[in-house]
């Protein structure tokens, strides 16, 4: 045997004995992480973790609708975070008051009043506003409506729907945002569509 080749085989032997301990390591490293992937495969963050506003959607709906009227009778639609309500006068309401990372007021109203009549579902969009919406949604699509701080805005190829820009003279910069308002002839009916939200 040559001088250097016990001193070669030593060292053969070392890098091997490394080498597997460093594929077991490797090895045990691969299964933490697929079990922690495991683990984490089911877990899913609260719903409101990284929200801004308060999500109690329904609290805040239902507020409302009490408020409109005290025994009002409602359906709570889960999935779309809504009330549904069948108003005295026939007329059908859908209300979703809050949000996570928007604070949202919207309401739909399905009503008698004809698709024909813009005056009537004009003042029928304000009245929603004022009746169901708050932190100044009420106040300011009142106060645009009534002084005529709206404009038509053009919908290409849409003959059944008539939608409405609100005209914010306001001249601070705030956090809120109008969406307006639209009508939609729905057979004989007319649905009014009015919404806006906090940023």
């Amino acid at each position: 045997m040559k001088p250097f080749e016990p001193i070669v085989f030593l060292l053969t032997a070392v890098i091997i004995s490394c080498s597997n301990s460093s594929q077991k390591s490797n090895s045990k490293s691969l299964k933490i992480d697929s079990l922690k992937k495991v683990e984490m495969k089911g877990f899913t963050e609260p719903e409101n973790s990284d929200c801004v506003f308060d999500t109690s959607t329904y609290k805040f709906t239902t507020q409302a609708l009490r408020k409109y009227k005290a025994d009002i009778k409602f359906s709570w639609d889960d999935i779309e975070k809504e009330a549904k309500a069948v108003l005295e006068n026939g007329d059908t309401l859908s209300l979703h008051i809050g949000g996570c990372d928007h604070f949202s007021y919207s309401a739909t109203l399905v009503t008698d009043i004809p698709f024909t009549e813009t005056a009537a579902l004009t003042e029928k969009s304000r009245w929603l506003a004022k009746t169901f919406f708050g932190n100044g949604f009420d106040s300011k699509y009142d106060s645009c409506i009534s002084k005529g701080l709206f404009k038509e805005v053009e919908i290409a190829e849409e003959q059944n729907i008539k939608a409405y820009q609100i005209i914010d003279r306001d001249s601070a910069m705030t956090n809120m945002v109008y969406e307006g308002f639209q009508f939609l002839q729905v057979k004989d009916k007319t649905k009014i569509v009015i919404g806006g939200y906090l940023n």
